[in-house]
């Protein structure tokens, strides 16, 4: 028995340009930050228009699809027409489609963005709704440090890792190896997770700072520029492996 196809809100869709709305950290939610940024390009969500998640091994292809009709049944209103403008949704994926926890595509009641020099402000509502104003800016809470510790590979495991992959690489078996190792930190109880979005952004500058669902990081740094077009991202140059300072 096919199961029925999900019912597919009508989203309405009103960007305008705004005056340059300085940083977009103080304009998140502290305990649910939604964010997009690096240097001069950067969108800052607020509330929740729609939410998706999906699951399995499917959960991609279901995700695109599921997209495809939403944008499809929207009202848009974009006259600026550059990319973040308009109906945009921010994602995280589970890269194990057996993975516990599940993908999600969140759609922001309010976007307030940047990028070339322009600013601007888009508000999203399900049709009949009343459209949403941008909240206020809250300045950070306090700074804070957090302690990291061996995750599931400790500093042994880790070196005995690089030491069976060196032996494998010299026996012919392999010609390339990547380990990760991992470590564990806590955030204070009640820590804003605006602080620790604002240092990886301030620190890795090169870095695409992202915080979707709980899940905040930057990407890799560029050995070279990303620039975009009309039609969205174009990356220029190699993505670096990310990397941290030695320890134990």
């Amino acid at each position: 028995m096919t199961e029925p196809e999900p019912q597919i809100p009508a989203l309405t869709v009103v960007t305008t340009e705004s005056s340059d709305p300085g940083s977009l950290i103080p304009l998140l939610d502290e305990d649910a930050p939604l964010l997009w940024m690096r240097r001069g390009f950067g969108v800052a969500g607020t509330g929740c228009a729609l939410r998706l998640e999906f699951s399995g091994p499917t959960r991609l292809a279901d995700a695109a699809e599921t997209w495809r009709r939403i944008a499809a049944a929207a009202t848009v209103a974009d006259p600026l027409g550059i990319p973040g403008t308009g109906l945009i949704a921010l994602g995280a994926f589970t890269f194990r489609a057996d993975s516990r926890l599940t993908s999600v595509l969140i759609v922001p009641a309010v976007i307030v963005g940047r990028a070339d020099g322009r600013s601007w402000v888009t508000r999203i509502t399900v049709e009949g709704e009343t459209p949403p104003t941008a909240g206020p800016r809250h300045p950070l809470g306090d700074g804070y440090r957090v302690q990291f510790s061996p995750g599931a590979l400790g500093a042994d495991g880790y070196r005995e890792a690089v030491t069976s992959a060196v032996e494998h690489i010299r026996g012919g078996d392999l010609s390339k190896v990547v380990i990760a190792r991992d470590l564990t930190g806590r955030l204070p109880p009640g820590a804003d997770l605006r602080v620790a979005v604002g240092r990886l952004a301030l620190g890795y500058p090169d870095c695409w700072t992202f915080a979707v669902d709980g899940f905040v990081g930057s990407s890799p740094e560029t050995r070279r520029r990303a620039g975009w077009s009309r039609d969205g991202p174009r990356p220029r140059r190699k993505l670096g492996a990310g990397n941290r300072c030695r320890l134990g």
